[in-house]
């Protein structure tokens, strides 16, 4: 097979014609050049004319890879492109995922059109007055829960709405600022007076906004690329179904960046703390407020040179120049810090004494008249100002102000229109978007912004724009972290670029303890938190990064002067990206560097296996200390996972037709189960004769079979429900606690010891295990307590 001539032309995107031209060659030979999926992939995503003649070759030949790239590119959302697929004979077999192309592609446009029709009266409104009720909704959603989770959600819609508004409207969008002052302050007073309600048109596009970005996220993106999920038709209904651990791997994930920033949050903490008790820092402070405030803006800006330090990024590339990312952020964080303590902590104070938002603000505007300094929910000013007041505050330059201002303000490119799938902005990068010659900024998006994924993200991005400063830093981070693993003792070996040239394949570092070896492929990659930016991250890094490795591997297996490999190694992908952590590519598990860094520091940790398992466990998310020392700060932002129910795994999307007969059967069995067990498992039998692959079933059973303690039944109706949803952490705890209630208690301990192991991260896990085992040790024999304190010391 040539296949160059066929990287040529997708290299020139010809995809049509590479395509063809790989056709030419048999199914055996294509499926070993692993060329198809990619050209699939682009063909989909970027040949503007498609060719149904090979479309349907392609269906014939590779149905499965060509359900994939459908599935992947979101093509089936073209309803021209949508009829085709129906079409297609071969793809009958797959009729599940053209059902759900069909259904998704109709809820999605459905949910659009609504967007549409509630902003056709948009522009009816001044700006100013659009941009108090923006602030009104959101202040109103976030009052009764202000966790980061949720304020970020809030910037989601925001993101949306902004670029919305700004790319719809016919007229560049101006915005006065002493008449934007003005209609807030008349519309506040206003709603006071009366029934303090949202102008309905802005509250019904926000919330419309809200549940399409819902959908994107959760259902359209979730099946588009996260290939774990899988269509189902069962019992009159097309469900998505999915592994227990791959979901809470999913959730985690998208918390895995607040873990890393909260632990970077402790060790800048730590850092100023000793600076201080050591007089080589002095925090600025008249009151023992002005010092707290100016002690966080420290920790801020410290957090980011941390993370910088480790990540080996000294300098942000601007424009060619190098520039301290102090000089960047020191002006805005120390702004933000003041605005937090001023705007936000009181709202956070008087929420005791406030009915709502509107109460609470009222009390604001007193205390704004009282202390002579006007508080508002939002940030609107002019850059002239602006750079001014914060160098009058901080003593920052005026140069330095202006820069930083430059780069975190954002202005609509209308030349590229509205894309409702690729919002390009985003509040916490890039706080102040501009309209005419002032920029605006929601105060709760502002204030609670620390710049640390600004920061981050940037200098990340700009170094990898720049060939020689990603290089030369690159080669230094590889040193970094192999001097890292010398410091706890470990052998270490850096492949320098010399050596890598005699070797097939790609490994940065090499680490060995006397029973284990471990291969390292470093990669410094942005920061993609969403699904389809995982996707895209493992298509074009990940999976060339494994071939790479085990390429390594096998080139060092035979003799060279670089490396005596003696046994199988561990290979790691080590990212700097948060996205597909702990995923399996080819035999190499994808490995966060912050978490590798942090679990470095860990004393506890000795070998390279405890810390292969630290890792590849995820027991770096959360461990027993932080369960009981910053419990308070993981639940702002999500940890420990909240633990569901089985159905949660297996979600039914779309009715064909409703059995309310078997659903009303099924809530009938589960309601009696506290109130007359007998009765409950006589109906729970007969529904399991109906669906026998419903786990709520079989889990209800388990339950009613150990109140009767009737240990048989109960594990066979436990491990059915097993059965249906392979080490279900729902199931798989109340089967625990049911064997222990039953006196199994070795049994039932090691389940719980098993649910650690997996699902260490989840709510009361290990609470519950520490409990029983407290409680029943006494009841084990010497061999099975000594055999379950060994295992749980090792986890």
């Amino acid at each position: 097979m040539n296949t160059d001539l066929i990287k040529q032309k997708s290299k020139a995107q010809k995809y049509s014609e590479a395509l063809h031209l790989l056709l030419e060659h048999t199914k055996e030979d294509i499926i070993e050049s692993n060329l198809l999926d990619d050209l699939l992939y682009d063909y989909f995503s970027k040949e503007k004319i498609h060719s149904e003649t090979l479309e349907i070759k392609l269906s014939e030949l590779f149905p499965e890879n060509f359900v994939k790239a459908v599935r992947t590119t979101q093509v089936f959302l073209d309803t021209n492109r949508l009829t085709f697929f129906k079409n297609l004979p071969l793809l009958q077999k797959f009729k599940e995922h053209v059902m759900l192309w069909e259904n998704l592609q109709k809820e999605e446009l459905k949910l659009w059109n609504t967007i549409s029709k509630e902003s056709s009266e948009l522009f009816k409104f001044e700006v100013d007055y659009v941009l108090s009720e923006v602030v009104f909704w959101l202040e109103n959603e976030r009052y009764s829960d202000n966790s980061q989770q949720k304020l970020t959600k809030l910037g989601t819609v925001y993101n949306f709405f902004i670029e919305f508004y700004l790319h719809s409207a016919k007229e560049p969008v101006n915005i006065v600022l002493e008449k934007c002052n003005q209609t807030f302050h008349k519309l506040v007073f206003e709603k006071i007076k009366s029934n303090k309600i949202i102008d309905p048109k802005i509250h019904s596009i926000l919330t419309a906004i809200r549940h399409w970005i819902s959908f994107n996220e959760d259902v359209l993106q979730a099946y588009c690329f996260d290939l774990e999920i899988n269509p189902l038709i069962e019992n009159d209904c097309l469900y998505f179904v999915q592994n227990p651990k791959h979901y809470y791997k999913w959730k985690l994930d998208g918390l895995r960046y607040n873990k890393v920033s909260f632990d970077y949050q402790l060790k800048a903490q730590e850092t100023i703390s000793n600076l201080i008790i050591q007089n080589k820092l002095i925090i600025p402070g008249k009151t023992e407020s002005d010092f707290e405030m100016n002690f966080d803006a420290a920790v801020k800006l410290k957090k980011i040179e941390l993370f910088l330090h480790d990540a080996t990024i000294p300098n942000y590339i601007h424009n060619g120049k190098k520039i301290s990312i102090d000089r960047i952020f020191h002006g805005i964080i120390t702004d933000a810090t003041h605005k937090l303590y001023r705007y936000e902590n009181n709202i956070e104070q008087f929420k005791s004494v406030s009915t709502d938002w509107f109460d609470n603000y009222l009390k604001i505007i007193a205390l704004s008249v009282k202390n002579k300094i006007e508080i508002l929910p939002y940030l609107l000013i002019n850059k002239e100002t602006y750079v001014a007041l914060v160098k009058e505050v901080t003593g920052i330059s005026e140069e330095d102000t202006s820069l930083s201002f430059d780069i975190l303000s954002y202005k609509t490119n209308k030349k590229k229109g509205f894309n409702r799938f690729n919002i390009k902005y985003n509040v916490w990068t890039k706080p102040f978007f501009k309209m005419g010659s002032s920029f605006f900024c929601p105060m709760l998006f502002f204030a609670t912004n620390d710049s640390f994924f600004a920061a981050t993200q940037m200098a990340i991005q700009h170094l990898n724009w720049n060939f020689s400063e990603r290089k030369s830093t690159a080669t230094e981070m590889e040193i970094y972290l192999g001097n890292t693993f010398e410091q706890k003792g470990y052998k270490v070996k850096v492949i320098e670029d010399k050596e890598a040239n005699s070797v097939k394949g790609d490994v940065d570092i090499i680490i060995e303890d006397a029973n284990t070896t471990l291969f390292i492929q470093l990669k410094r990659t942005y920061f993609r938190l969403l699904t389809k930016d995982a996707f895209n991250e493992s298509v074009q890094s990940d999976k060339k990064a494994s071939e790479q490795l085990n390429d390594a591997e096998i080139s060092l297996k035979q003799e060279n002067n670089i490396y005596n490999l003696k046994q199988k190694p561990v290979k790691w992908i080590v990212s700097t990206s948060f996205e597909g952590i702990n995923t399996n590519v080819k035999g190499c598990r994808k490995i966060n560097y912050f978490d590798l860094l942090f679990a470095l520091e860990n004393n506890k940790i000795k070998s390279l296996a405890e810390l292969i398992a630290h890792l590849e466990k995820d027991r770096n998310m959360i461990s027993l200390d932080d369960l009981e020392n910053n419990l308070d700060v993981l639940k702002d932002f999500g940890l420990p996972l909240k633990l569901k129910e089985p159905e949660t795994f297996k979600q039914c999307v779309y009715h064909f037709k409703k059995d309310t007969n078997y659903i009303e059967m099924l809530n009938k069995g589960i309601s009696l189960y506290s109130k007359n067990v007998i009765k409950a498992i006589k109906i729970l039998e007969q529904c399991a004769k109906i669906n026998e692959n419903d786990v709520t079933v079989y889990a209800t059973l388990g339950n009613c079979y150990a109140n009767l303690k009737e240990v048989t039944s109960m594990k066979k109706a436990f491990e059915n429900a097993l059965a249906i949803i392979p080490n279900d952490p729902y199931v798989k705890r109340n089967y625990a606690l049911a064997l222990i209630e039953n006196e199994s208690y070795y049994d039932g301990l090691i389940k719980l010891l098993e649910l650690i192991e997996d699902y260490g991260y989840i709510e009361d896990v290990l609470f519950i295990f520490k409990s029983n085992f407290s409680t029943y040790k006494n009841r084990l024999t010497i061999e099975e307590r000594k055999a379950i304190q060994e295992r749980y010391n090792f986890i």
